[in-house]
């Protein structure tokens, strides 16, 4: 799977028990004011009616210094404006739907919540493919040295919230 193998959900029918999808949330990330960044969780099940976009969803938050949980959530908004990415796999590449969901079940509770090592992206990759990688990660982590070089060569010092912003 590349980096952006990807497909917008249009409707609530598209999605999928052990899917992996992501929404977006901004936040203040470090050394950067303000940027996207999405919040990568695990399809457990569709609460409701196949109509309804009600969704039982296991995911990685930094909450109570961080952890994993099951919660059902409502994606009816986040569909209808296009934000729902559900992410591609090839069959081959991928663990079965059951396995997806006991992946992560296996994780429910304290998570060790790092931004840039161990973040929502790295649980939901894991659980899906069995690799804990983050794509998004890698990214800031890009953009903080270009933008700590900046600072260092500039003597402007920069504080920075590290926090990130709920979806």
């Amino acid at each position: 799977m590349s980096r952006k193998s990807y497909s917008i959900v249009r409707s609530a029918g598209e999605l999928k028990p052990g899917d992996l999808i992501s929404l977006p949330f901004n936040s203040s990330c470090v050394s950067v004011p303000v940027c996207e960044t999405r919040h990568h969780v695990v399809v457990a099940a569709q609460q409701g009616f196949t109509s309804e976009s009600k969704f039982k969803i296991i995911h990685a938050t930094y909450h109570d210094g961080g952890k994993v949980s099951e919660d059902v959530v409502n994606l009816d908004k986040h569909i209808r404006r296009g934000d729902v990415h559900r992410y591609d796999y090839e069959p081959y590449a991928c663990f079965e739907p059951m396995q997806v969901i006991a992946n992560a079940r296996s994780r429910i509770g304290k998570f060790a919540f790092d931004s840039l090592r161990n973040n929502c992206e790295h649980f939901a990759r894991w659980c899906k493919t069995g690799q804990s990688v983050s794509y998004q990660a890698q990214s800031t982590g890009s953009a903080m040295v270009a933008s700590s070089g900046a600072v260092v060569t500039s003597g402007i010092s920069s504080t920075s919230t590290g926090g990130w912003g709920s979806w």
